[in-house]
């Protein structure tokens, strides 16, 4: 069940994930494998065990010999006062942020499902229920990213906007970390982009890196498939998982270029297949602006779930050439030429993911007539 997402599989193995052998169970090839198993904690998270850890033994869901104390949502609203964030947003405000949100910034590297997080706000809001997609850590990260895309100001709230979010988020986030689920991860990814668009590298870096460990603790990075045949994960919380685990992925590996520094995770640890399209039906795409009255631009199919494969596969190729072309100490003649000899692999690589991008994904420079998303044209 082992795979890698190493370089030298091309576009399309690295979109077919791992492939179990047809004489052993998945199962439990997966839980004896030497890269660990899923267990139930203390807090009914299914949480991840390496082979060496003995500590699924204090982790057996209601017979769990651990006793911890998990602060609740009470404690949030009291600290939220304590640190001066803990003003009341009007529903229409974060409705508003949210959009610009999923309009501009999501798309790029998408992390969250827009479908489901709307479904499980409104029940969790509505019913006072739980989700372990959803929380308020959640909205109110993605309400930074908004708040830097609006022009608009709201004199009852703290300026600049952006920081009065992303501190709210960070204050109830220091709650959920104590139990934390698949939006927590979710939270920190977006977290990390917030701090990147107010040029803090230094938490950023920070955010992303516990983006990747709490993916790591939750088991994003090991294929689902066989937790779902076991009746164990449904098969919506595997398709999350994976498409929160590919926006980790890219982030992790951006982070790492953009700052020069190794990744979070091997890909010899990874065996997690990259999200495919569902080919439920079919996303369109329009801009949302504070003022949308006025725009006349035609209503675009999305193909961001295209272009969510299409990144990964893109970012799994940037860490060998991170730690191959520019590593440290000097380099002789025959280094040189091992040198010029990955560039070259390298680069014909880069042209064939080019040249495999689907007809949604490609731009026609000589074409003046036709419309591009701005995430497509990021893309290229």
């Amino acid at each position: 069940m082992e795979r890698s997402w190493q370089h030298s599989e091309s576009p399309e193995e690295l979109l077919e994930g791992p492939k179990a052998t047809q004489d052993a169970d998945p199962l439990m090839d997966q839980l004896s494998g030497r890269i660990g198993s899923l267990q139930i904690a203390e807090d009914g998270q299914l949480r991840f065990y390496g082979a060496t850890s003995n500590l699924h033994i204090l982790h057996n869901g209601p017979l769990s010999l651990s006793r911890s104390y998990f602060r609740s949502l009470q404690n949030g609203e009291e600290m939220l006062r304590r640190t001066d964030v803990g003003h009341f947003v009007d529903t229409d405000l974060e409705d508003h942020l949210l959009k610009l949100y999923f309009c501009w910034e999501d798309p790029s590297i998408h992390v969250v499902d827009e479908d489901v997080f709307w479904r499980e706000r409104n029940k969790c809001r509505a019913s006072n229920q739980v989700s372990y997609v959803y929380s308020e850590v959640l909205t109110n990260a993605m309400c930074a990213v908004g708040a830097t895309l609006t022009s608009r100001h709201y004199p009852h709230l703290p300026e600049p906007l952006a920081d009065f979010f992303a501190t709210r988020a960070k204050v109830l986030l220091e709650l959920e970390m104590d139990a934390p689920k698949l939006s927590t991860v979710q939270s920190l990814v977006v977290l990390s982009a917030v701090e990147a668009l107010l040029a803090r590298d230094a938490r950023g870096w920070l955010d992303s890196g516990m983006a990747v460990r709490v993916a790591v603790d939750l088991g994003l990075h090991l294929d689902p498939q066989p937790y779902v045949e076991a009746g164990i994960i449904e098969p919506e919380e595997a398709m999350l998982r994976n498409e929160v685990w590919g926006g980790v992925f890219v982030h992790d590996r951006m982070w790492s270029l953009y700052v020069g520094r190794p990744v979070g995770i091997d890909d010899k640890n990874i065996t997690a297949p990259f999200p495919r399209a569902k080919g439920q039906h079919v996303r369109y795409w329009e801009p949302y602006i504070d003022d949308c009255e006025g725009l006349d631009l035609p209503r675009l199919a999305n193909p961001i779930e295209e272009i969510s494969m299409y990144n990964i596969t893109l970012c799994a190729k940037m860490n060998p050439i991170r730690e191959t072309l520019y590593p440290d100490g000097a380099t002789g003649l025959q280094g040189l030429r091992n040198l010029y000899s990955f560039a070259t692999k390298t680069r014909s690589q880069l042209f064939q993911w080019h040249a495999g991008l689907p007809e949604s994904l490609t731009v026609n420079e000589t074409d003046p007539t036709r419309f591009y998303l701005p995430h497509v044209l990021q893309l290229q």
